[in-house]
């Protein structure tokens, strides 16, 4: 096996085991929030800030539609990354900041199509094998979908956001250890 051959098998082996964590703790996902999840590690925030501004106003209105804020700061979601969750407002960060992480990594290039649809691939084939209880051809034909739209970033499903209260934003974890070494700790233990 080529070096490249046994990385790759590390990365879908890891992404696997993301997707089936995933799914255990979030039994309400749907076939588009593992496409989050995977674009999420792929990609980053997978979309550019063109005005902080009305990023800071995106964070702020999601905050307002929370009805609680119920859900852990903040978990690793592969190839260095963590989604932060709105609950980090609560006590350890403020909305400033918050925004200050998305637009940093936001900013910064990641991932490429190629990594996407290895991880794709993998999602079908769980699928295929029972390992998440989705139909592998509505995979197959969203993936192709979402291929001919050149890999657009998106939301959450409405079933997703229902259930969870979640509105997840993807961070570099180390931005995070200036402004609250705890927030850190919970999410690197």
């Amino acid at each position: 096996m080529s070096r490249d051959e046994e990385r790759r098998y590390i990365v879908l082996n890891e992404i696997q085991k993301l997707m089936l964590c995933h799914y255990k703790k979030y039994p309400q996902m749907r076939i588009t929030d593992v496409f989050k999840l995977l674009y999420q590690n792929e990609f980053g925030c997978g979309h550019m800030i063109a005005n902080s501004e009305d990023s800071l106003n995106m964070i702020l209105e999601e905050a307002a539609e929370l009805k609680s804020y119920e859900h852990e700061a903040a978990e690793p979601i592969g190839n260095g990354l963590c989604r932060l969750y709105l609950s980090v407002l609560r006590s350890d960060l403020s909305a400033e900041t918050l925004n200050r992480f998305f637009i940093i990594t936001a900013n910064q290039p990641r991932g490429n199509a190629r990594g996407f649809e290895e991880k794709a691939a993998a999602f079908k084939l769980l699928c295929e094998n029972g390992g998440l209880p989705f139909n592998a051809a509505e995979v197959a034909r969203m993936m192709s979908e979402y291929r001919a739209a050149n890999y657009p970033a998106m939301r959450h499903s409405p079933q997703y956001r229902q259930a969870y209260a979640a509105f997840p934003h993807a961070a570099l974890p180390p931005l995070c250890i200036p402004s609250s070494p705890a927030l850190c700790r919970r999410v690197y233990a």
